[in-house]
């Protein structure tokens, strides 16, 4: 195992949440060097447990289009880049907005099934008061052996001027999540003459990251990136994007359709007779909660940590860690099924029994030992 730092790509903080948490430089992502930043940040360990009952008491027909379209809202016009870059990935979206980044932040109807198991993690994640800066939130889905998110680059604008961070639910040692950034080394076989500059090399090496489940962290996605599953359960991700500043939110009537324009932006249709709530940033925190939670991380505090580039991220003690345990007798199906249409709910409990057998406390403490130490190149 190799250090972020021995490899040569510590991770570059660029300011806190209002949980104190660090994010990577956003600047440095921008530019045409993004791995600069470093390209995992690792924040925290979390107790998921109520999440992921919540996952596994899904039918497994929520995961699909058409169970969306009828209890939720949905995603039109991303049919191509699906099929080319993640094939076989099944997605639900709770929050979307345009790819540039700006504008409103829509909120599907299947946002309210999660909202007590995923709501208290996002705040410790960033602090109540920042929750107004997420800008996207979804669960993302892969099948074993079947499915595949092929190498690409995020190149929106929600990926430049901001965050995106994972919370692995369920996984396995034998997903393999890696990042490949480039380097630049002299060409040896190039002898450069009087006055000529040295040809380089463009070199992209591939180093998988850990993921543990409950592991928080910041992924560099302006760095490319891929993830195969090649184990035998389904690898369940929430993933979230945030900006450095708050966006209001829009909350979408069920059965409405967003196009995704990458020129036009998102642009919703709703049923007729309804209408979208939207709410301004505000409505998230009252003013005294607000001032309160500031005073946590004051200013001058963020100041002089900025001024330190070479601070390094909060590595959660994942020795110590405990495991989350689930009651399965709580695992109910309490979301997206319409129970007054009669569709019946599931208790997917297999989900996890999957994962839970004799040798998971084994791959797990492997796997926790490997995010402490850091980044291993294959």
């Amino acid at each position: 195992m190799e250090s972020l730092v021995e490899i040569g790509y510590p991770p570059k903080i660029g300011g806190y949440w209002s949980s104190g948490l660090p994010y990577l430089n956003a600047n440095i992502k921008a530019t045409k060097r993004p791995w600069e930043a470093g390209l995992q940040l690792p924040l925290l360990m979390l107790n998921i447990s109520k999440l992921q009952a919540a996952v596994a008491g899904l039918p497994a027909e929520a995961w699909t289009y058409e169970y969306q379209a009828k209890h939720s809202a949905v995603m039109a016009g991303r049919e191509g880049n699906q099929a080319a870059f993640k094939p076989g990935v099944e997605g639900i979206v709770l929050l979307f907005s345009a790819n540039d980044g700006h504008g409103p932040v829509y909120k599907f109807p299947a946002y309210e099934y999660f909202k007590d198991a995923l709501e208290p993690l996002l705040e410790e994640i960033v602090g109540k008061r920042d929750m107004q800066h997420i800008i996207r939130l979804q669960l993302a889905l892969m099948k074993p052996g079947v499915s595949d998110i092929k190498i690409h680059v995020d190149s929106g604008g929600y990926a430049i001027r901001g965050h995106r961070i994972h919370i692995p639910v369920f996984t396995h040692p034998d997903v393999s999540f890696d990042v490949c950034p480039h380097r630049y080394q002299p060409d040896p076989e190039h002898i450069p003459g009087p006055g000529e500059q040295q040809r380089m090399l463009d070199i992209q090496e591939c180093y998988k990251i850990p993921t543990v489940e409950g592991f928080v962290f910041e992924l560099n996605n302006r760095a490319a990136h891929k993830v195969s599953n090649l184990s035998p359960i389904e690898r369940v991700h929430v993933v979230f994007d945030l900006c450095e500043e708050p966006h209001p939110r829009v909350d979408v009537p069920r059965g409405t359709v967003c196009d995704y324009d990458m020129e036009q932006g998102l642009i919703c249709k709703y049923p007729d007779g309804l209408t979208p709530a939207v709410m301004a940033p505000a409505y998230y925190m009252d003013p005294a909660a607000a001032a309160a939670e500031g005073a946590a991380l004051s200013l001058a505090q963020q100041q002089q940590q900025l001024e330190d580039e070479s601070v390094q991220a909060p590595t959660p003690d994942l020795g110590s860690a405990q495991l989350p345990q689930i009651n399965f007798d709580q695992i109910t199906n309490i979301g997206l099924a319409d129970q007054a249409a009669g569709i019946p709910g599931s208790s997917s409990s297999d989900l996890i029994s999957g994962i839970r057998n004799g040798q998971a406390d084994a791959w797990v403490a492997e796997a926790m030992q490997g995010s402490q130490a850091g980044l291993s190149a294959v």
